[in-house]
């Protein structure tokens, strides 16, 4: 029995290489090492034994059909069952801010008794640290969309996690697909995305979110000119009334 060649399987955790050989009959054979069969084997694989009692022997009348039977025990392998699909809101709240409470717990801007009454105080911020070297503008970021999960088994053990965006996939006149219609909103990037199972509750609070912060879009973004911004000086206009 002669060796005719050597494949080598890249796919995944799985890297591994095996010599076809080929007899007087014309049959294609391979024995794969210990290792990768421990790993079919763990996985609930059965496969066939040589002469000496050694698993993951493979024969064949040809090349082609040799290397297609480790593709399908490959595939096997890889195969998976579903455990669980459901939709989950993933989010991202963020906000930049720094400031004290005084004796009465009202907001003051820093730590200075003046404002605080007391030599007691703690700062206060946002979820964003600021830095005295790197001090940032105050503000407030929302990421929020839904997705539907899908967590999977394969074989090997391994648990495969998958999000999917809903496309059309939600009821007209829900908040849910309220949420998952707009648009132009991505997660920051390396930021740690949180997320919560989907109800109609939760989806109603994240909607009233993002249409707060539009709505105070729509009236601040009118009157970012000075001489704008002195007439809403001058009529005392609250922006969060």
């Amino acid at each position: 029995m002669g060796q005719l060649k050597t494949e080598r399987i890249k796919k995944q955790e799985l890297d591994f290489t095996y010599n076809i050989y080929v007899n007087k009959e014309g049959q294609f054979s391979t024995t794969l090492s210990p290792d990768v069969v421990k790993l079919f084997e763990d996985a609930g694989i059965e496969l066939h034994q040589n002469r000496m009692k050694n698993s993951g022997y493979f024969v064949s009348n040809t090349y082609e059909g040799l290397k297609d039977s480790i593709e399908n025990v490959i595939n096997e392998y890889y195969s998976k069952e579903l455990l669980e699909s459901k939709i989950v809101i993933r989010y991202i709240i963020q906000t930049t801010c720094l400031y004290c409470l005084d004796i009465d717990s009202n907001i003051v801007p820093n730590g200075e008794k003046y404002w605080t009454k007391t030599d007691s105080y703690s700062w206060k911020e946002g979820t964003i640290e600021q830095h005295e070297q790197r001090p940032q503008s105050f503000g407030f970021n929302v990421y929020a969309k839904p997705y539907r999960k899908e967590t999977s088994k394969f074989k090997s053990g391994r648990i495969e996690t998958k999000y999917e965006f809903l496309h059309h996939e939600t009821e007209r006149g829900t908040y849910l697909d309220w949420l998952n219609s707009f648009v132009s909103m991505t997660a920051p990037r390396g930021e740690n995305i949180k997320e919560i199972d989907y109800t109609e509750e939760a989806a109603a609070f994240f909607v009233e979110l993002l249409t707060s912060i539009c709505q105070l879009n729509e009236k601040i973004k009118d009157f970012l000119t000075p001489d704008k911004l002195i007439k809403v000086i001058e009529n005392k206009q609250k922006l969060l009334a």
